[in-house]
């Protein structure tokens, strides 16, 4: 890559990372390699898994063309592949096109709110922890059920891990592209039945919720607005306009650089920051 490119630095609020990140805006800035944080070629990451996933929402219209460099400096780094003590050797490999740093291609979700395309690297999620959630949900455009509950979780496979990992559901080891949908607190009755287990897929099919309008009052209804929540990772893009949403497995990806020696395993990851034995 030579240093014909332009980036941008996120850094997590912390002293520490900000005190790398002028760090490296100083070793890039001696390199030549111009600052661009609009439309950068490279986005150089300082932080944890929220410090990622803000500059992926930063971003977010802009993946086809930028690869992420991931420095952890934070307590879960799944998403990192170099320590700040790196730094010097990472900006030399990419200066030199070293063979050994390779790009890593990681699955984005496509959600699509309102006609607007929405990239999602975790998961997609629908709630609403105060009231009952009400939407029909159609995968390929076939019914599936009609979900009544506190929400709904569509996640990748690395997004498995996160929150789709507490909410209970699978741990995904397998290399094909993939997600994971699993209900929130579904009301199982005499009267109402859902799946209540999750279900796995994969880029063959994707998922469409249809919200559902409960006949109530106008001040119940301003309530129930304010309460629901449609969030894309960590970002809420809620609109009381919102009828339909569409989530599939993106034919884009993201792209993170790494070391071929460092990749780290899912299994080691797992046990490092779960399990710790």
């Amino acid at each position: 890559m030579n240093n014909n490119y332009q980036f941008a630095i996120i850094t997590s609020n912390y002293q520490e990372p900000k005190k790398f990140g002028l760090l490296l805006k100083e070793k890039l800035l001696q390199r030549k390699v111009k600052e661009n944080n609009l439309s950068p070629d490279i986005v150089f990451i300082i932080g944890g898994d929220g410090t990622f996933l803000k500059a992926v929402n930063k971003y977010n219209q802009q993946l086809n063309k930028i690869k992420f460099v991931t420095f952890n400096q934070g307590n879960i780094g799944f998403y990192h592949n170099f320590s700040v003590d790196q730094i010097d050797q990472v900006l030399e490999s990419l200066a030199k096109k070293d063979q050994n740093l390779i790009i890593k291609e990681l699955d984005l979700l496509e959600v699509v709110i309102n006609k607007k395309v929405i990239y999602g690297i975790n998961e997609f999620r629908l709630v609403n922890l105060s009231q009952t959630l009400s939407c029909d949900v159609y995968i390929n455009d076939q019914f599936l059920e009609f979900f009544r509950g506190s929400g709904l979780i569509i996640a990748t496979k690395t997004g498995a891990t996160g929150l789709m990992k507490t909410a209970g559901g699978a741990i995904i080891f397998a290399q094909t592209k993939l997600m994971q949908y699993q209900e929130l607190f579904p009301v199982n009755n005499s009267s109402y039945r859902t799946i209540n287990s999750p279900i796995i897929f994969d880029q063959e099919q994707s998922i469409t919720l249809k919200i559902k309008s409960i006949e109530e009052d106008q001040k119940e209804a301003k309530e129930r607005q304010s309460n629901t929540q449609i969030v894309v990772d960590t970002f809420n893009f809620y609109d009381k306009l919102i009828k339909e949403i569409k989530i599939k497995l993106s034919n884009q990806t993201l792209k993170v650089f790494s070391y071929k020696e460092n990749i780290e395993t899912l299994t080691n990851k797992i046990n490092k920051y779960f399990i710790k034995s």
